[in-house]
């Protein structure tokens, strides 16, 4: 539990969640981590041509907190949940982009030539996508991740900020464990888990 910050310690990436146009909105995930990149971070942040594609990943020099900074964009695409789709295919929908916006993460880590992440829980802040959403997204990307390179992972931290939201990320790691050489019954078991009723309607509303 607590800020990502508090998780940097000897990781070599630390992800934070922006707007496509990066404006700093100073709270949250992405307000901890700005400040304590410093200078640094908001000197590289200037460089970059704006707006970011939606889901898309930039390493960028993380100061004194660690040596690269993930600029993770959070912010879906307006299209993401159009009323008029089911609420089935809107939930896959947006789980897809959870998976690409987490794929595209780890993968600018690995491609960087590094093995370690510190994150907070993209997307359930100011975008307020249900935490069982985004823990799914996360844990199963991690594990395709490890699957793909098992003799060289990433290894990541992820911090949840809100105690409340341990739960739903362990309870999900605990899933793919138990299935961990069973990957189409972990899929079977998260999928039905997403579409029972839970608080997310409020989101889909």
């Amino acid at each position: 539990p607590g800020s990502v910050h508090a998780q940097a310690s000897g990781v070599d990436v630390v992800a934070c969640p922006v707007l496509a146009g990066l404006h700093n909105v100073g709270i949250g995930a992405q307000g901890v981590v700005r400040r304590a990149a410093g200078r640094v971070l908001e000197e590289a942040v200037r460089k970059i041509p704006t707006p970011l594609e939606p889901a898309s990943v930039v390493l960028v020099p993380g100061g004194p907190l660690a040596q690269y900074v993930a600029l993770a964009v959070t912010e879906p695409p307006r299209d993401l949940l159009l009323t008029e789709k089911s609420r089935e295919d809107r939930i896959r929908g947006v789980l897809a982009w959870l998976d690409r916006l987490h794929e595209n993460l780890f993968r600018a880590v690995r491609d960087a030539g590094c093995r370690s992440l510190a994150m907070p829980t993209l997307c359930t802040g100011g975008i307020g996508m249900p935490v069982h959403w985004v823990a799914t997204a996360a844990i199963r990307t991690a594990h395709r991740e490890f699957c793909n390179n098992p003799a060289d992972p990433v290894r990541v931290r992820i911090a949840c900020f809100d105690p409340d939201q341990i739960p739903s990320f362990n309870g999900i790691r605990d899933t793919v464990v138990d299935n961990f050489f069973r990957p189409q019954a972990t899929e079977e078991v998260l999928v039905w888990s997403l579409f029972a009723p839970d608080d997310s309607h409020d989101f889909l509303v």
